[in-house]
């Protein structure tokens, strides 16, 4: 089984020492859109508009995260993308480095910070692993990289893994992945909806 864009997403999130890049909470949103747009991708959920719902025919998901995903789409089929990425970041970066550190991708590391307090890392165990990421991404044709690609943009991750002209290359890309462009606005959405809540 290939990993999940989801993995991926994170594997290139995090710094080879171990240390996570940029906003947590457009993280975890990215990384629920990603579970989302691997769904939409291989046909276990369909959109209609910005509505979600499961196709009941659909093969069992393989992975458990997927499955759990469907699961909750199924039970809301009037769901939007938004609510379906809100709903699906509660836990799940934690859920995804366990499992990325039992296979060996990623380690897990804890310093003290201050002498007191805790603070997991989770640094590369196979530069490989990342550098396989990086040279699909620079030139995404099919749909789980143009995926992938969708949602390193909705991480805020753009900017570190491509230059300029590779970000200009890749947004013509994306232009016609319809499935890319929902998730990322459902995304951005989901962000907005978490900062706010925090405020109050």
């Amino acid at each position: 089984m290939p990993p999940l864009i989801a993995e991926e997403l994170l594997v290139l999130a995090y710094e080879p020492d171990g240390l996570a890049r940029g906003s947590a909470i457009r993280l975890d949103c990215a990384l629920a859109g990603a579970l989302l747009l691997e769904l939409i991708v291989d046909g276990s959920v369909v959109t209609d508009g910005d509505q979600l719902s499961a196709v009941a025919d659909a093969d069992p998901a393989p992975l458990r995260e997927l499955a759990k995903a469907l699961a909750s789409i199924a039970q809301e089929p009037s769901r939007t993308a938004q609510q379906a990425v809100l709903a699906l970041a509660s836990g799940l970066r934690r859920r995804l480095l366990a499992g990325l550190v039992d296979r060996g991708v990623l380690g897990d590391e804890v310093h003290r910070w201050l002498g007191v307090l805790q603070r997991h890392r989770f640094p590369e165990r196979d530069p490989a692993i990342r550098a396989d990421i990086l040279r699909r991404l620079r030139a995404p044709t099919d749909p789980r990289t143009l995926g992938l690609a969708a949602m390193v943009i909705a991480a805020g991750l753009g900017d570190t893994v491509w230059s300029a002209e590779q970000r200009r290359a890749v947004h013509q890309r994306l232009s016609g992945f319809v499935a890319g462009t929902l998730v990322i606005d459902a995304v951005a959405r989901a962000v907005r909806t978490s900062h706010a809540r925090t405020m109050t």
